[in-house]
């Protein structure tokens, strides 16, 4: 009995070790799986880390209120800059103007005026003055004006102004219409001369003097003799038509009151 129990014994102890050992391997065989398995999830989780992250790269480019707004927005704010500047450029182009008026100044639209019968724009860089008409006080000096005041005076009054308009864009209006106290008004034209500081004068054909002052607004243009070039017109400088008064240069003035507001070269 004793050495059948101790048999029993060994053989249950050896079924024991060979289950254990089979479980061992099986285990292994299942950890080898499971290692194998874990690195493929373990790839693929990389993969899909990359591919979103990727993603999510490529949508920090498009996603709005990132780049593609960014861009999106600067096209915007530029469109509305561009179509202003666009209507501006067209009525510029479309007049050519470079000249100075005095006249009545009349309302047409949000930045659009006239003066005696000719269009011009304005801008934020026009410089806008008044002496009691636009606003201000009568015996006081210039004071700078807004687009709003401005568009109130020439809608509901007679608002006479002297408009300096540099290629359709008014680059300064003043309602001060006091522009000399002489007796000339009208185109003269002939040989430029200088009386003195501010007195200058033409001479005609006849060899008649006809002085005139200047406008702190008054328009110079040369083609070549006072500025600019044979092929192509530009505004000077005070200091350039001066040296040309020296010069005996033949000019076209159109005076007001005895005041030259425009004065351009004569070459007929």
């Amino acid at each position: 009995m004793l050495r059948s129990h101790r048999r029993n014994t060994v053989l249950a102890a050896t079924a024991l070790l060979g289950l254990t050992t089979m479980l061992t391997a099986c285990q292994g065989d299942t950890g080898a799986s499971g290692g194998s398995g874990g690195s493929g999830a373990s790839a693929a989780s990389d993969s899909v880390a990359k591919n979103s992250g990727s993603d999510n790269s490529e949508d920090n480019g498009s996603v709005p209120g990132r780049t593609t707004t960014g861009d999106s927005d600067s096209g915007d704010n530029a469109a509305p800059a561009d179509s202003g500047s666009g209507d501006s450029g067209s009525a510029a182009s479309g007049t050519g103007i470079s000249h100075t008026y005095l006249g009545v100044v009349k309302y047409v639209a949000p930045g659009k005026f006239t003066v005696s019968s000719q269009a011009f724009n304005i801008s934020g860089t026009t410089e806008i003055e008044g002496r009691g008409d636009i606003c201000g006080q009568p015996e006081g000096q210039a004071t700078k004006c807004s687009e709003a005041q401005l568009e109130n005076a020439a809608k509901n009054e007679t608002l006479s102004a002297v408009v300096k308009v540099v290629n359709g864009l008014a680059v300064n209006i003043t309602d001060d219409a006091n522009v000399g106290s002489g007796h000339t008004t009208g185109k003269v034209w002939g040989k430029l001369g200088k009386e003195s500081r501010n007195s200058y004068y033409v001479t005609n054909s006849d060899g008649v003097r006809v002085f005139f002052g200047l406008h702190r607004l008054t328009t110079f243009v040369g083609s070549g003799l006072i500025c600019g070039s044979a092929n192509a017109n530009a505004i000077c400088t005070q200091a350039q038509f001066d040296a040309a008064s020296r010069k005996g240069v033949e000019v076209v003035t159109d005076l007001v009151n005895g005041t030259a507001l425009n004065i351009g070269e004569n070459h007929n």
